[in-house]
């Protein structure tokens, strides 16, 4: 039974391994998004890829040399990328957020090509579990304390994102001073209302499935310990973090149509009068649609111009 548990992992992290580092290669190239938070995610995606890589490897490894020293090190490492790179992540990038509603003019402006932020809070991500499985070592602690400890701040921050977020959703710009923007600003402008909705149905994504992926793992660990085995309780986990990765997925292609035509690119799907027919789109529009730079123009508009 163990084996086939471990047969499973492998095949379904083989499925969704390949789709998860395709979206994560566009979203990367995606442009017209805030790089710090398009960083969170790319990274949020990548650790997850890691996860699933992980689990081939050391599984696949451990059905061939029967090693259980392997089943350790998977642990150890999958601890690293789902903890650290993903779950920790995933509150930095609610905060991020809520960070950008707060001081959207100021935090517009400050859109280097490097995301600054979004590595710092990457790093925090990995030194906070880092520092907690340390302390858990030591002292000897229940391990699913960690668990418990994403689920409540993650739903902290999430509460108080929709707080703020419902609070600014309806703060529109007067008509008569929208008038008078700068056509910058009016393009940031739009591009912010997308991007709030887009950003609320994800980060409520994360925490519906988080939430319920570590609750299922405290209580059945809590209360069914002497009735499953440990690998099946572990295969219970992984089917939540595959579902979780399923589902972000599906949502971004879904929502971000510039994602899937990224994504349909690099697999190649379509045909080539349809990639004829895009192009030949792309030229119209920008011809229609010619930028003149100013001296003062908002350097947003200037980096995605080319785009619009």
């Amino acid at each position: 039974m163990t084996t086939l548990f471990y047969i499973l992992s492998i095949i379904l992290s083989i499925i969704i391994v390949i789709p998860t580092l395709i979206v994560f290669y566009g979203l990367v190239k995606l442009t017209g998004y805030h790089n710090n938070f398009k960083y969170l995610l790319s990274c949020v995606l990548l650790n997850t890829a890691l996860y699933f890589i992980t689990i081939i490897c050391c599984y696949t490894s451990y059905i061939i040399v029967k090693d259980k020293i392997i089943l350790t090190y998977n642990t150890e490492i999958r601890y690293v990328f789902t903890y650290g790179g993903v779950h920790f992540v995933q509150i930095y990038a609610i905060i991020e957020r809520i960070i950008a509603i707060l001081y959207i003019s100021k935090y517009e402006t400050f859109n280097p090509n490097i995301p600054y932020l979004g590595i710092f809070l990457l790093l925090l991500g990995y030194l906070t579990y880092g520092v907690q499985r340390a302390i858990i070592m030591i002292l000897n602690l229940y391990e699913e304390i960690i668990l418990i400890e994403v689920n409540i701040f993650m739903l902290f921050a999430f509460i108080i994102y929709i707080i703020i977020y419902r609070k600014h959703k309806f703060n529109r710009i007067h008509k008569d001073s929208f008038v008078n923007k700068n056509l910058s600003t009016k393009y940031q402008y739009i591009e912010n209302q997308k991007t709030y909705s887009i950003v609320s149905g994800l980060l409520l994504l994360f925490v519906i499935f988080t939430f319920t992926t570590n609750m299922i793992k405290i209580l059945s660990t809590s209360f069914l310990v002497d009735f499953l085995q440990t690998d099946v309780l572990n295969f219970i986990f992984f089917m939540g973090v595959f579902c979780k990765t399923a589902a972000t997925i599906g949502y971004l292609l879904w929502k971000i149509p510039k994602l899937l035509i990224e994504v349909k690119r690099i697999t190649r799907i379509g045909n080539n009068r349809e990639r004829v027919e895009n192009i030949e789109g792309t030229k119209n529009s920008t011809s229609k649609n010619t930028i003149i730079k100013q001296g003062t123009q908002n350097d947003y508009f200037n980096q995605y111009g080319d785009q619009w």
